[in-house]
């Protein structure tokens, strides 16, 4: 019986089959609660000192520590508990002496009684060791936030960081959150750091530090320094939807270790409440110099407004115009390159080209006013709301005082 119940229940429940120790505590858990389920429907335990067995209580435990919910506990018991019926109640039809139909009522009703009395003990059990785990990780999450402060500059060892993690080798940081700040399921996040770790070829687990529901800043331990590919953490963002990311570079030691992880964090402060139409991915190396300026967001705007003239004013034709721009300068003005990238006409980069600049009010060929002109198109990109101006509605009492 114990067997037929344990198979049945992980064919009925997928979340059952994902980790081996719950497996098997699952198993000998089944085997207790039977157990403890034919002495009570025998009156050889009275409701009062009815509780669930220690092997359940333990594999309410464990599976506090995966990615099952406890719903799926909760439905591993109703569907125990229905399984066990249909074998006492077929043995019964084969036994010489029937029961009569108040002697099945009784048998049915306490056996929901036993059912009803576990079941809460071990969703119990699962929660108290859930509050355990949250505050164990927030601890973990406020002495991280407390290592990563520009202003600390004590040994990381002092910090509640996995023993597993090694802070000697190579490190890159990426902050993963929520394009529309809604929580996202904690299996969610452990499935797709779990994948990216895959994807990036690591050499051990990440260390991990949840944000709460809707962000987390994942330290991934690299193989060797240098770049990673980027395409393996787009493809498996692009299967969640919802979900971006900010990449620091790869550094090592333990200031690589406080240096990637900051590096992520002012990547993802460009983003966030910038586009949402741009790659779910941004790397520090696209928004350094962005994230520098955004210290001093007012000098960012002066800077856009004098590099920028006309442009800077929020509108279709503009949006094109100062995109075109950003990719002819990012091609060294290279107008077949432009074309190419932005898959248009090169009489059509040309073009725009020419009337980008009469915006501007500048000319392309002045190097010394090139940088700022592409720091203040890159704060155009990253952060529109930052620096540009919204179109005057017309009617409005401006649009009036400018005519």
């Amino acid at each position: 019986m114990t067997e037929n119940i344990s198979s049945f229940i992980s064919a009925s429940i997928h979340e059952m089959n994902g980790n081996a120790d719950a497996t098997g505590l699952l198993h000998t858990s089944v085997k207790a609660n039977i157990n403890a389920a034919i002495d009570f429907l025998a009156d050889r335990t009275d409701h009062d000192n009815l509780r669930a067995p220690h092997a359940a209580l333990c594999h309410a435990r464990v599976l506090a520590h995966t990615h099952v919910p406890l719903t799926a506990l909760a439905r591993a018991y109703h569907l125990g508990q229905s399984r066990f019926l249909e074998h006492v109640l077929f043995s019964l039809s084969r036994a010489t002496h029937t029961l009569a139909a108040n002697q099945l009522a009784h048998l049915v009703s306490r056996s929901a009684v036993f059912i009803d009395r576990v079941c809460q003990d071990a969703c119990s059990e699962y929660e108290a060791e859930k509050s355990k785990i949250r505050e164990e990780n927030s601890s973990v999450n406020t002495e991280l936030e407390r290592a990563m402060s520009p202003s600390c500059t004590d040994p990381l060892d002092a910090y509640k960081i996995d023993s597993y993690y090694n802070l000697t080798g190579n490190h890159i940081a990426i902050e993963f959150w929520t394009n529309d700040r809604e929580p996202f399921p904690s299996k969610s996040w452990h499935q797709l750091v779990d994948t990216v770790n895959v994807r990036l070829g690591t050499i051990g687990r990440p260390q991990v530090n949840s944000k709460g529901d809707a962000r987390s800043l994942v330290w991934f331990p690299i193989i060797h320094a240098g770049r990673i590919c980027l395409e393996s953490v787009t493809d498996v963002l692009q299967k969640y939807g919802r979900i971006r990311a900010a990449i620091g570079t790869v550094q090592s030691g333990e200031n690589g270790f406080r240096k990637t992880a900051r590096q992520a964090e002012r990547a993802a402060r460009v983003v966030s409440d910038g586009k949402v139409d741009i790659s779910p991915v941004v790397t520090f190396e696209e928004v350094a110099a962005i994230t520098l300026l955004l210290e001093d967001p007012e000098s960012l705007r002066d800077l856009a407004e004098d590099s920028l003239g006309g442009l800077l004013l929020d509108s279709a034709r503009n949006r094109w115009l100062r995109e075109t721009l950003r990719v002819y300068l990012a091609n060294n003005c290279s107008v077949t390159a432009t074309a190419h990238d932005m898959t248009i006409h090169r009489n059509t980069v040309k073009y725009r080209i020419r009337q980008a600049a009469k915006e501007c009010g500048c000319k392309l060929d002045d190097a010394s006013i090139l940088m700022n002109l592409r720091i203040a198109l890159d704060a155009a990109w990253w952060t529109p709301s930052t620096v540009l101006k919204l179109p005057i509605p017309l009617g409005s009492v401006d649009a009036r005082l400018t005519v």
